[in-house]
C-alpha cells in the first residue's frame, strides 16, 4: 500500500473496493455492499499516514528548537526547521479532519445504507404482492364504497355512450342483496340504472336475495339486532310469525321488498309493450324499456356483490359484522393486459360462482299480473 494510494483515498469520500449496487427483478432484490469493519478499518490506517508524520514532523521541530540554538544555524536552516512545524500541522489538521468525517459523515451514511435495505425488503414484498395480485386479475382497490360507485358509474357512462356503436347485446350481470344501489329510488346508481334498460343492446340479469327468506332474516337479525326478540330459537327464523313481525321493520326488508317491487314493475312494463297495451304510467315510468331483462331471487347466505361489465368485474365481499360498505370494493380484469390468451383465476371464479346462482340456486321473478 503505497502513499499515493493513500492519499486517493483519503480525499476520494466515494471510495469502495467493491461496487455498490441495488439490482430489482420481479421477485427479489439484492444489495452488496463492502463489509463495515473492514472498510472502517482500511480508512484508519489510511488517515495515520497523515496523522504519524504530522506528529513526527512537529515533534522534530520541538526537538530541534530546545536542544539547538538557532541564532548559530544559518537562515535557510532555520526556514526548514519552522516548515517542519507548519507541514506536520497541516498533516496533522488533514488526519483529525478526516476522523471527524470518518466518525459523523460515514455514520451517518451507513445508518442511511441500513434504511435503504430495509426499504428494499419493503419493496420486494410489495413487488411481490403486486406481482400476485396483477397475476390474479385485480386492477384495483377502492377502499370506500363511494369511490367505487363513482368508478362504476364512469363504465356505465361509457357503455351507454357506446352502446349505439357497438355489435351485438352488451351484457350486464348484477348479485347483491338488495342491489339497493340500482333498484332503490334513493341508489346512488339508480337514475343511471333507468337509463340502462333503455337501450336496446344491452342485456341485464339481475340476481338478489328473496324477501322473508331464511338468509334474509339471518342478516337483517345481525343488522338490527335490538329489533328481534332475544328468547327465540333462531334456527328457523321464517317459520315464526313473531321473527317475521319484527322483520318487517327492518332496513334489509324495506329495501328488498322496493328492489323487488321495482323488478316486478319493470317486467310488468316490458311485458305490456311487448302485448301493445295502453297503459297510464307516471312520467318517470314512461319511456319503453327496450334492454333484455332476466331477474330472479336465491335464498343463500350471500357471499359477496358482483358486478360483471364484459371483461370488468367489481367485487365485494359480504360479512355479517354488520351492513355493507365496510370491506374494499375490487376491481378484476378478465384478461391481464396484453395477454388475451388466457383468463385471470379471480375473474373466471366468482364468474362460475355467479352462473350456478343464476342457474341452479335462483328463482325466477314474474312480473306482475
Amino acid at each position: 500500500m503505497n502513499v499515493k494510494k493513500s492519499i486517493k483515498s483519503i480525499f476520494s469520500f466515494t471510495k469502495k473496493k467493491k461496487k455498490r449496487s441495488i439490482s430489482l427483478d420481479k421477485y427479489e432484490c439484492f444489495y452488496e455492499d463492502n463489509d463495515k469493519k473492514k472498510l472502517i478499518k482500511e480508512r484508519i490506517f489510511y488517515v495515520l499516514w497523515f496523522l504519524l508524520p504530522g506528529l513526527i514532523f512537529i515533534g522534530i521541530h520541538l526537538f530541534l528548537i530546545d536542544v539547538v540554538n538557532t541564532d548559530t544555524l544559518s537562515p535557510f536552516v532555520n526556514i526548514l526547521i519552522y516548515l517542519l512545524k507548519d507541514f506536520g500541522g497541516v498533516l496533522l489538521a488533514i488526519g483529525l479532519i478526516t476522523i471527524g468525517y470518518e466518525i459523523t459523515v460515514n455514520r451517518k451514511l451507513y445508518s442511511n445504507i441500513d434504511r435503504l435495505k430495509f426499504t428494499i425488503k419493503d419493496l420486494q414484498d410489495t413487488v411481490s404482492i403486486a406481482s400476485g395480485a396483477i397475476d390474479s386479475g385485480l386492477s384495483a382497490v377502492y377502499t370506500t364504497r363511494e369511490e367505487s360507485k363513482n368508478a362504476i358509474r364512469e363504465f356505465l357512462e361509457q357503455l351507454i355512450s357506446d352502446e349505439n356503436k357497438t355489435d351485438g347485446d352488451i351484457e350486464i350481470k348484477l348479485l347483491g342483496i338488495s342491489l339497493g344501489d340500482y333498484l332503490c329510488p334513493h341508489g346512488g346508481l339508480h337514475s343511471i340504472f333507468r337509463e340502462l334498460v333503455q337501450l336496446k343492446n344491452i342485456k341485464i340479469s339481475l340476481l338478489i336475495l328473496e324477501d322473508r327468506s331464511n338468509s334474509a332474516l339471518t342478516r337483517a337479525l345481525r343488522e338490527e339486532p335490538h329489533k328481534f326478540p332475544k328468547d327465540k330459537n333462531f334456527s328457523n327464523l321464517s317459520k315464526d310469525p313473531e321473527i317475521i313481525k319484527a322483520y318487517d321493520t327492518t332496513r334489509c326488508h324495506d329495501e328488498l321488498k322496493t328492489a323487488t317491487d321495482f323488478l316486478k314493475d319493470l317486467l310488468f312494463r316490458k311485458k305490456a309493450q311487448e302485448a301493445n297495451l295502453k297503459l297510464t304510467f307516471a312520467p318517470s315510468d314512461s319511456k319503453p324499456i327496450l334492454a333484455n331483462l332476466y331477474c330472479a331471487t336465491y335464498d343463500y347466505s350471500p357471499m359477496a356483490f358482483i358486478l360483471i361489465l364484459d371483461e370488468i368485474m367489481f367485487i365485494e365481499n359480504y360479512h355479517l359484522a354488520g351492513r355493507g360498505g365496510e370491506a374494499p370494493m375490487l376491481r378484476i380484469s378478465k384478461f391481464r393486459e396484453g395477454k388475451r390468451d388466457k383468463r385471470t383465476r379471480l375473474f373466471g371464479i366468482y364468474e362460475e360462482h355467479y352462473e350456478v346462482i343464476k342457474y341452479k340456486m335462483s328463482k325466477k321473478i314474474e312480473p306482475e299480473q
